[in-house]
């Protein structure tokens, strides 16, 4: 999803060593210590279904799915295969992990939302195995069996640091122990093994798309300001959340959350301002469902809007109709469609008419059919001044 990924550079998030979690409970901030690329492939993430005592993880809950170690190039692909061969698909995920490759945890935080699945932090300690598993052969092989595995989830000194924080973020619910960590820090790029120090690349490898990571944490329902955290604490460093900021970025929700506007330049393509609401679903089906604005910017004074709303289901996706104050931005009777669980709608629209629901309360998004008719609330607090930012592109 960002110029890490590229074929020239991998974009490695620090991994961190058990010494140094140990460390994390006496510091917000912990040094870190970058391992190779070598080392994140052969501490590959691994996932296989764990059962362990009733109620292990959560209430009436006593199997999930285990995802241990590090995220590298192929683990987004290995977790659709594995998922795509269970039998059951409410099964929670818990990782355990300090890190990895940037475009392959995004990868599995947007298949997790696909799926609006729940995850959380948690190390899963196979039975008779010792505390870092991972480095012991025996159990490094009983993991990757295929098998499920008699177990014990751990939330006590267990850790989603750096890359893996951006897989988190894809849940449809987050299940974030007292006593569990989310570390973020800036992103580091690392040359391909093999390349040549004197590679151009190498030399001079790209600079961290952190705008790609800011509009994927919003559409996510997480603050974009958390995005600016990580990039604020250097690569040998980790920030670890507290849990007022799990709750302040949105990691942690109990019924609604919403980030602020969000202003992006597009490099000269064109400016963006985005936001999201993340809502408890009023269906039965579990976790918060997202609905986010994008306002595209034109020089000719018009705005393209975008509306993506996440559905509880593959039904079909309800009507809904857009307003600000007394303007109807969007009908309901014009064309929606869905893509799997996510209703599209867009519309050109004069700039004007984004300024003046900028100067009202809110833009209210409601919903005109379909059983449970759900209404969502963007304030337009910030708005204004995310239009002015972009003044002379947008309106």
């Amino acid at each position: 999803m960002i110029a890490v990924c590229r074929n020239t550079l991998i974009g490695l998030a620090i991994l961190i060593t058990p010494n140094v979690a140990e460390a994390a409970s006496r510091s917000a901030r912990t040094v870190v210590i970058p391992p190779s690329v070598e080392a994140v492939k052969q501490q590959a993430m691994v996932f296989f279904v764990a059962t362990g005592a009733p109620n292990a993880c959560g209430p009436g809950c006593s199997e999930w799915i285990a995802a241990e170690g590090a995220f590298d190039r192929e683990a987004h692909q290995r977790l659709r295969e594995f998922l795509a061969s269970q039998n059951r698909k409410d099964l929670p995920i818990f990782f355990h992990s300090g890190g990895g490759i940037i475009g392959s945890s995004v990868l599995v935080g947007r298949m997790l939302r696909e799926r609006r699945m729940t995850a959380g932090v948690g190390q899963t300690l196979p039975e008779g195995c010792r505390y870092a598993p991972m480095t012991d052969a025996a159990c490094r092989e009983l993991m990757r069996s295929g098998r499920e595995i008699t177990a014990r989830l751990l939330f006590s000194g267990a850790r989603c640091a750096s890359g893996c924080a951006y897989a988190l973020f894809g849940a449809s619910t987050r299940v974030i122990a007292a006593d569990a960590r989310v570390g973020v820090h800036a992103i580091q790029m690392v040359p391909r093994p093999g390349q040549a120090s004197g590679n151009s690349a190498a030399k001079n490898p790209p600079k961290p798309d952190y705008d790609r990571l800011r509009r994927y944490a919003i559409e996510m329902g997480v603050d974009a300001g958390v995005i600016d955290l990580a990039r604020q604490t250097g690569a040998g460093r980790m920030h670890w959340l507290s849990r007022d900021e799990l709750v302040r970025f949105g990691l942690l929700v109990d019924n609604r959350f919403e980030t602020r506007w969000q202003s992006f330049d597009a490099s000269g393509k064109g400016a963006a301002i985005v936001k999201s609401v993340a809502e408890r679903s009023p269906l039965a089906s579990p976790g918060l469902l997202t609905t986010t604005i994008v306002l595209e910017c034109t020089a000719n004074g018009q705005v393209s809007l975008f509306v993506w709303r996440e559905l509880p289901s593959d039904s079909d996706a309800p009507a809904f109709r857009v307003t600000a104050g007394a303007d109807l931005i969007l009908d309901d009777n014009e064309r929606t469609g869905s893509i799997g669980k996510l209703n599209r709608r867009a519309k050109i629209l004069p700039g004007h008419l984004i300024q003046r629901a900028a100067a009202t309360e809110a833009i209210v998004l409601r919903e005109t059919t379909g059983t449970n008719r759900r209404q969502t609330e963007f304030s337009t607090k910030g708005l204004r001044e995310a239009l002015a930012a972009n003044r002379g592109r947008c309106v």
